[in-house]
């Protein structure tokens, strides 16, 4: 045969390297170029360099290729850095510099033809932990305020620099992560006012020990009726954190499509329950929604908010609200905190159940310790319309005896009638328990399309061999009293992580 068959590089065409050496060189985080930045994750730091050493033909099209040589580090030996440029020609430039690029001696050198070259800058990467004034040249001289202005920047990551200084770019962002707390509550609303191509933002606003008395300047000072800030892209915005009069002004600004998320941390005042501290303005969506979800995590040390109340009505987004413990809880045990937070979650179900929910249709609770009997059939009552119910706990034997109706016919208590789904994953519960409390609902609610469980086979394992077989003699019984039943294999010996529930991204 005239050529070798092993041979692959005679095979590959100049396109298909070109492919090669791109997907091999490009790198989203432009900081890990440098050598040193990259020394724990073992990333060769001149690839560019590599591809054109493999042969004679991958260095013949790797220096006619200048989009691999576009990626460029600053804090690089400064004859790495002349080649790079030179081989890069006019293709658009992504540059990194950290402090030890901000150090060198010969930075000077290129400051110049750095200047010269920012109309081709489409990606940059600046990481300098201890620097106070950054002076950019791009378009004129900056303004005494130390304005910055980038016209086709569209995605800010900055906990460091106000977003003021971004005022002349607020229209052509896209996505922000941003600290705001030099910002007051009008200039935040200023900011979404002027930035109609948001699609995700978070702003960390406060801490979540500041007071939430803080804002009540901030917000007298907001003229009403305000400007609506109308964001037709957006997907995701949260704020952390804030008081609850300043996020019910907040919200009520703000305009977005039914598929965002608005997420706000709200910080709750010493004596005032998580009722007590939702926004009025959410509170009146709360009473239309399709959609509700509670849960509770302070069974736990933990930074994260320990309650979320997750809800979406028609017509308007999908709103998240989590609420922080108050301050004089952290000083508890574990113990002492865990069963004040779970009381303090039962006074907010005690609240729901007071409400008239005529479209609620799905309703979600995630607590590692479910409430009692009692409490549930309140809810029940509230939420007689629900159709999709899930519940994700410990063990939700208690959400099986509620379930059922009252053995006294004339009390008229019969829970979730128009329930079709039942959803209890992760979740423990006595087999026994599920299939009464199915046979129970046949006589007086519609027919049940879908239970989904878990079964863990490490507690079936330790159970004797009769009481297997009665399982799994009971659960065949379940199964042909709904339409689709799904028993899925995991752990439910803890439920304490995050709740998935099947009608929630």
């Amino acid at each position: 045969m005239d050529s070798k068959p092993y041979d692959v590089n005679e095979r590959l065409s100049e396109d298909v390297l070109r492919m090669i050496m791109w997907q091999y060189v490009f790198t989203e985080n432009l900081q890990s170029l440098d050598p040193y930045t990259a020394i724990y994750n073992n990333r060769l730091p001149l690839e560019a360099i590599v591809v054109s050493s493999v042969c004679k033909k991958w260095r013949q099209v790797a220096f006619g290729y200048p989009a691999i040589w576009s990626q460029i580090h600053f804090a690089w030996p400064r004859d790495t850095i002349l080649m790079y440029m030179a081989l890069r020609r006019q293709m658009p430039l992504s540059i990194a510099i950290n402090e030890s690029a901000w150090q060198s001696n010969y930075f000077q050198e290129f400051q110049e033809t750095l200047v010269a070259s920012m109309s081709t800058v489409e990606r940059m990467s600046a990481a300098a932990s201890k620097l106070w004034y950054l002076h950019l040249l791009f378009r004129g001289t900056l303004q005494p305020d130390i304005s910055i202005e980038f016209p086709e920047i569209s995605v800010i990551r900055t906990l460091d620099v106000s977003l003021k200084s971004f005022r002349f770019n607020w229209h052509t962002l896209k996505r922000v992560v941003a600290e705001t707390s030099d910002l007051k509550l009008s200039e935040i609303i200023e900011f979404l006012g002027a930035a109609r191509r948001l699609e995700n933002i978070v702003l960390y606003h406060k801490g979540w020990n500041y007071s939430g008395d803080d804002d009540d300047s901030e917000v007298a000072e907001i003229k009403s009726p305000r400007s609506p800030a109308t964001l037709p892209n957006l997907r995701v915005f949260a704020l952390e954190w804030c008081g609850r009069k300043f996020a019910d002004q907040l919200v009520q600004t703000i305009r977005s499509p039914t598929s965002s998320t608005i997420a706000l941390s709200i910080v709750r005042q010493e004596n005032v329950s998580i009722w007590k501290s939702l926004p009025d303005f959410l509170l009146k969506i709360l009473r239309s929604a399709h959609t509700l979800a509670l849960e509770i995590i302070g069974h736990k040390l933990t930074v994260t908010p320990p309650f979320a109340l997750i809800f979406q009505a028609p017509n308007s987004p999908r709103y998240r609200i989590y609420f922080d413990e108050v301050p004089n809880m952290r000083m508890r045990s574990p113990a002492a905190r865990a069963e004040l937070c779970y009381s303090q979650f039962d006074d907010l179900l005690l609240a729901l159940s007071s409400m008239s929910f005529d479209g609620l249709l799905n309703v979600a609770i995630h607590s590692r310790r479910v409430p009692n009997v009692l409490l549930l059939r309140q809810l029940a009552h509230a939420f007689r319309d629900v159709e999709n119910l899930c519940v994700q706990g410990y063990s939700v034997d208690h959400v099986l005896e509620a379930l059922q109706s009252s053995n006294n016919p004339a009390s008229g208590h019969y829970p979730f009638p128009k329930l079709r789904s039942i959803d209890l994953r992760g979740s423990r519960f006595d087999h026994d328990h599920l299939n009464t409390m199915l046979m129970n609902r046949k006589g007086w609610a519609i027919d049940l399309e879908e239970l989904n469980l878990t079964l863990d086979p490490k507690q079936e394992a330790r159970v004797d061999s009769k009481l297997a077989q009665s399982r799994k003699s009971t659960l065949r019984k379940v199964s042909r009293s709904v339409s689709t039943y799904q028993a899925e294999e995991g752990d439910v010996t803890d439920s304490s992580e995050d709740g998935n529930w099947g009608w929630e991204d």
